[in-house]
């Protein structure tokens, strides 16, 4: 049985991704576990946070996990098995101990600043999920709604095919909904695609995916990430793929430049796949 993970906040966009994932889980008939980690606050000195007070940090988290398990239930008219969790922790490390529990299929989030996934993915100049979870990662834009899903789209740099493509992952997402596949490349130098470097890894590219039959898009545009998001859009893709790298096209998707992050602009849902090691 596959398990989805989705850890909310209950904020709006979390809340939203928690709906994304529920009706993910429906499709694919599998188990929903719906996480929220709260955190003490610091104390200075060294009183600690008076018992009373915990106990209702813990309480008011409890009612809302409730409120949200019952709207979920509500909205897949019960047709979903759904596990909840509430626990006081850091979101990154108690996030990685249940997935290496629960080994899930996608771990699904909402784009926030101030959320779950910023503090999980940001920082030190690295992004954290992309870096140290072993599963793929869904980010969910805000006010996106489940759809179902028939177009995945693979956005590639086309540099170190064999190397960086977690081929095994991405076939693993096509299986699933048995969908089409569309593999993009996009340059801001319109003589990109025809260099000798890309076209030799273009045929790696088909070298290991041919067998998905998928259809090869070469985009040209000044900004890249617009032009993927745009064709992804219009194109009417349902998950885009992306493969962070620490030097790529989609290295910076978590800058703190939040207004012109990736996961911002995009109103398709976007999942982040790990280089193989």
């Amino acid at each position: 049985m596959k398990n989805i993970v989705v850890p909310t906040n209950f904020s709006t966009a979390s809340a939203n991704a928690v709906r994304y994932a529920a009706h993910l889980a429906v499709a694919m008939n599998a188990n929903l576990y719906i996480l929220h980690f709260y955190q003490l606050p610091l104390m200075i000195g060294d009183a600690g946070m008076p018992a009373e007070s915990i106990n209702m940090l813990a309480a008011d988290a409890e009612e809302e996990m409730q409120n949200l398990e019952d709207i979920i239930r509500k909205e897949t008219d019960n047709g979903l098995r759904v596990y909840t969790r509430v626990e006081d922790g850091y979101v990154a490390s108690k996030l990685e101990e249940y997935c290496d529990t629960l080994q899930p299929f996608a771990v699904v989030m909402g784009p926030e600043e101030s959320d779950a996934l910023g503090k999980l993915l940001a920082g030190a100049k690295t992004i954290h999920a992309a870096k140290h979870l072993h599963w793929p990662l869904i980010v969910v834009p805000a006010g996106a709604a489940f759809k179902p899903i028939r177009k995945i789209a693979l956005a590639s740099d086309f540099r170190n095919v064999p190397e960086t493509l977690p081929a095994d992952l991405v076939e693993r997402l096509v299986a699933a909904f048995n969908a089409e596949l569309h593999i993009i490349y996009a340059s801001n130098d319109s003589t990109a695609g025809f260099d000798p470097e890309t076209t030799l890894q273009s045929a790696w590219m088909d070298e290991i995916m041919g067998h998905q039959h998928p259809a090869y898009h070469f985009l040209y545009g000044k900004n890249i990430e617009e032009t993927i998001t745009a064709f992804a859009e219009k194109q009417g893709i349902d998950l885009l793929i992306v493969i962070p790298k620490k030097h790529g096209v989609f290295h910076g998707l978590f800058g703190h430049d939040h207004s012109k992050s990736f996961l911002l602009q995009s109103q398709v849902p976007v999942v982040l796949l790990r280089t193989p090691h």
